[in-house]
């Protein structure tokens, strides 16, 4: 064999880049990489919100994961009598109403150790702000159901908050809370027309 053939054979060989796969979340039930320490669930007195605060409590009790929960008062919507003069006292009585809401659906699924912020502006702007601020690691919040057309309607402040939290988003609607069994029947005997 001549002597260019050789030194051809034990030239190491250039292997090209293989780009690596984004790894994602297990969905196997298995917890992922990152695990989720610290949850903030945002709360108002909606049924989406009471079926958000059920399953956030229940995910962060089988996670040992600590709990925040934030209230926003909504300032965009506060009129009293079309002037400005009554807004403070308004404002006052909306945030004990939603410290109330908060601490009242705490003690309901049996939590003594939480962090309680109850923020006065933009829903959407106050929970992203208070995800970082707070470090959540998952936020959970309720959604608007569906329509009748099939179409699933979030809510503009759900969909903001899922197209630019600092963490994950678990968007939780009436269709994901367990129904009383009254309720289960009925729906039963309506899908079987």
């Amino acid at each position: 064999m001549p002597m260019a053939e050789r030194s051809k054979k034990n030239l190491p060989v250039k292997r090209a880049a293989v780009p690596r796969r984004r790894q994602t979340a297990q969905t196997d039930g298995r917890i992922p990489r990152h695990p989720v320490r610290r949850m903030l669930i945002a709360l108002d007195a909606s049924p989406a919100a009471a079926c958000a605060a059920e399953m956030g409590f229940a995910l962060a009790s089988r996670l040992a994961a600590s709990v925040a929960m934030v209230h926003v008062v909504d300032s965009s919507r506060i009129m009293v009598g079309g002037t400005p003069a009554g807004v403070p006292e308004a404002i006052d009585d909306l945030r004990s109403r939603g410290r109330l809401l908060c601490q009242e659906m705490a003690h309901s699924h049996g939590w003594k150790k939480y962090d309680l912020f109850v923020m006065v502006g933009s829903p959407s702007v106050e929970i992203l702000a208070t995800a970082a601020r707070w470090k959540a690691d998952l936020l959970v919040m309720g959604s608007h159901g569906g329509s009748r057309s099939g179409r699933f309607f979030l809510g503009s402040n759900v969909e903001t908050v899922i197209r630019e939290a600092p963490c994950p988003v678990l968007a939780v609607g009436p269709q994901d809370c367990p129904a009383p069994a009254g309720m289960a029947r009925v729906r039963r005997v309506r899908t079987r027309r």
